[in-house]
Protein backbone atom coordinates (compact mmCIF):
# COMPACT_ATOMS: atom_id res chain seq x y z
CA UNK A 1 0.00 0.00 0.00
CA UNK A 2 2.97 2.35 0.01
CA UNK A 3 3.63 1.68 -3.70
CA UNK A 4 3.44 4.15 -6.35
CA UNK A 5 0.51 2.50 -7.35
CA UNK A 6 -1.59 2.37 -4.70
CA UNK A 7 -2.81 5.61 -4.95
CA UNK A 8 -4.68 5.64 -8.49
CA UNK A 9 -5.80 1.93 -7.90
CA UNK A 10 -6.13 1.46 -4.58
CA UNK A 11 -8.31 -1.99 -3.96
CA UNK A 12 -6.05 -4.95 -3.45
CA UNK A 13 -8.42 -7.32 -5.51
CA UNK A 14 -7.27 -5.78 -8.78
CA UNK A 15 -3.49 -6.99 -8.08
CA UNK A 16 -4.16 -10.71 -8.14
CA UNK A 17 -6.55 -12.84 -11.08
CA UNK A 18 -9.34 -14.73 -9.67
CA UNK A 19 -8.24 -17.51 -11.00
CA UNK A 20 -4.79 -17.47 -8.94
CA UNK A 21 -5.45 -19.90 -6.06
CA UNK A 22 -4.09 -19.01 -2.63
CA UNK A 23 -4.18 -22.41 -1.81
CA UNK A 24 -1.78 -24.34 -4.03
CA UNK A 25 1.77 -25.17 -3.69
CA UNK A 26 3.08 -22.30 -5.85
CA UNK A 27 1.34 -19.97 -4.09
CA UNK A 28 2.63 -20.85 -0.68
CA UNK A 29 6.25 -21.06 -1.82
CA UNK A 30 5.98 -17.34 -3.23
CA UNK A 31 8.08 -15.02 -2.12
CA UNK A 32 5.99 -12.38 -3.56
CA UNK A 33 2.16 -12.64 -2.43
CA UNK A 34 1.03 -9.91 -3.39
CA UNK A 35 0.34 -9.66 -7.06
CA UNK A 36 -0.21 -12.36 -9.92
CA UNK A 37 1.11 -9.81 -12.13
CA UNK A 38 5.09 -9.03 -12.83
CA UNK A 39 6.13 -5.57 -13.63
CA UNK A 40 8.29 -5.67 -17.18
CA UNK A 41 12.50 -5.27 -15.96
CA UNK A 42 13.01 -2.71 -18.41
CA UNK A 43 11.86 0.15 -15.56
CA UNK A 44 15.03 -0.32 -13.94
CA UNK A 45 16.93 -1.69 -17.07
CA UNK A 46 16.61 -5.29 -15.55
CA UNK A 47 18.23 -4.04 -12.20
CA UNK A 48 21.14 -2.62 -14.02
CA UNK A 49 20.52 0.75 -12.57
CA UNK A 50 20.28 -0.72 -9.06
CA UNK A 51 22.55 1.84 -7.01
CA UNK A 52 22.00 5.14 -8.99
CA UNK A 53 19.81 7.75 -8.87
CA UNK A 54 17.76 7.56 -10.39
CA UNK A 55 17.18 3.77 -10.27
CA UNK A 56 14.37 4.06 -12.76
CA UNK A 57 13.38 5.88 -15.75
CA UNK A 58 10.54 8.22 -16.46
CA UNK A 59 7.10 6.95 -17.28
CA UNK A 60 7.19 9.71 -20.10
CA UNK A 61 10.74 7.67 -21.24
CA UNK A 62 8.61 4.76 -22.30
CA UNK A 63 6.79 3.87 -25.62
CA UNK A 64 3.50 4.17 -24.04
CA UNK A 65 2.24 1.07 -26.06
CA UNK A 66 4.70 -1.06 -24.76
CA UNK A 67 4.04 -3.42 -22.26
CA UNK A 68 4.91 -3.10 -18.45
CA UNK A 69 2.86 -5.76 -16.36
CA UNK A 70 1.76 -9.33 -17.14
CA UNK A 71 1.53 -12.68 -15.41
CA UNK A 72 4.61 -14.72 -15.71
CA UNK A 73 4.65 -18.46 -16.24
CA UNK A 74 4.85 -19.55 -13.08
CA UNK A 75 5.10 -23.50 -14.13
CA UNK A 76 7.15 -22.97 -16.34
CA UNK A 77 9.66 -21.07 -14.21
CA UNK A 78 9.92 -23.52 -11.87
CA UNK A 79 10.54 -26.38 -14.35
CA UNK A 80 13.94 -24.47 -15.94
CA UNK A 81 15.54 -23.01 -12.52
CA UNK A 82 13.78 -25.58 -9.88
CA UNK A 83 12.52 -23.13 -7.54
CA UNK A 84 9.84 -20.42 -7.27
CA UNK A 85 11.51 -17.25 -8.02
CA UNK A 86 9.48 -16.09 -10.99
CA UNK A 87 7.84 -13.70 -7.94
CA UNK A 88 10.89 -12.77 -6.14
CA UNK A 89 11.52 -9.24 -6.66
CA UNK A 90 8.01 -8.28 -8.82
CA UNK A 91 9.76 -8.03 -11.78
CA UNK A 92 10.81 -10.08 -14.82
CA UNK A 93 12.64 -10.33 -18.26
CA UNK A 94 10.40 -11.41 -20.56
CA UNK A 95 12.13 -14.06 -21.57
CA UNK A 96 11.29 -18.11 -21.74
CA UNK A 97 11.29 -18.53 -17.86
CA UNK A 98 9.17 -15.72 -17.17
CA UNK A 99 7.18 -14.94 -20.36
CA UNK A 100 3.60 -15.14 -20.12
CA UNK A 101 1.56 -17.28 -17.78
CA UNK A 102 -0.77 -19.92 -19.38
CA UNK A 103 -3.26 -19.82 -16.75
CA UNK A 104 -5.78 -18.77 -19.59
CA UNK A 105 -6.87 -21.13 -22.71
CA UNK A 106 -5.85 -19.09 -25.53
CA UNK A 107 -3.44 -15.90 -23.92
CA UNK A 108 -3.32 -13.03 -21.12
CA UNK A 109 -3.94 -9.32 -20.30
CA UNK A 110 -1.30 -7.34 -20.11
CA UNK A 111 -1.02 -3.76 -19.13
CA UNK A 112 0.35 -1.34 -21.21
CA UNK A 113 2.88 1.79 -19.68
CA UNK A 114 0.03 4.63 -20.89
CA UNK A 115 -2.30 2.38 -18.77
CA UNK A 116 -4.20 0.52 -21.21
CA UNK A 117 -4.88 -3.39 -21.10
CA UNK A 118 -4.95 -5.53 -23.63
CA UNK A 119 -5.75 -8.81 -24.75
CA UNK A 120 -2.31 -10.63 -26.05
CA UNK A 121 -2.52 -14.37 -27.93
CA UNK A 122 0.38 -16.81 -26.30
CA UNK A 123 1.61 -16.88 -29.93
CA UNK A 124 1.70 -12.94 -30.47
CA UNK A 125 3.61 -12.32 -26.98
CA UNK A 126 6.27 -15.01 -27.87
CA UNK A 127 6.79 -13.01 -31.50
CA UNK A 128 6.88 -9.93 -29.68
CA UNK A 129 9.66 -11.48 -27.06
CA UNK A 130 12.17 -11.80 -30.05
CA UNK A 131 11.82 -8.21 -31.16
CA UNK A 132 14.38 -5.55 -29.29
CA UNK A 133 14.28 -3.27 -29.33
CA UNK A 134 10.03 -3.95 -29.05
CA UNK A 135 6.86 -3.77 -27.03
CA UNK A 136 8.66 -5.97 -24.51
CA UNK A 137 12.67 -5.26 -24.85
CA UNK A 138 11.67 -1.17 -24.47
CA UNK A 139 14.54 -0.05 -21.93
CA UNK A 140 14.73 3.84 -23.26
CA UNK A 141 18.33 4.33 -23.48
CA UNK A 142 19.40 0.90 -24.93
CA UNK A 143 19.19 0.66 -28.91
CA UNK A 144 18.88 -3.39 -28.63
CA UNK A 145 16.06 -2.75 -25.49
CA UNK A 146 17.47 -4.31 -22.93
CA UNK A 147 19.04 -7.26 -21.12
CA UNK A 148 21.34 -9.05 -23.19
CA UNK A 149 22.08 -11.14 -20.17
CA UNK A 150 19.50 -13.47 -18.05
CA UNK A 151 18.40 -12.40 -14.54
CA UNK A 152 20.17 -15.03 -13.01
CA UNK A 153 23.82 -14.31 -14.50
CA UNK A 154 23.56 -11.05 -12.95
CA UNK A 155 22.88 -12.92 -9.27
Amino acid sequence: MTGLFWPYVNSTKIYVCPTDKTNTVNWKARDNKLSTYTMNGVVCNFGLLSGKKPDTYKLGQFNPSAYVLWEPDEDLYIKMWGFNGVYNDASNEPDQACGLGRRHYKGADLLGFSGHVLFIPFEAFERERNNKPGMLWCVPDDPRGGATRSSHDRE
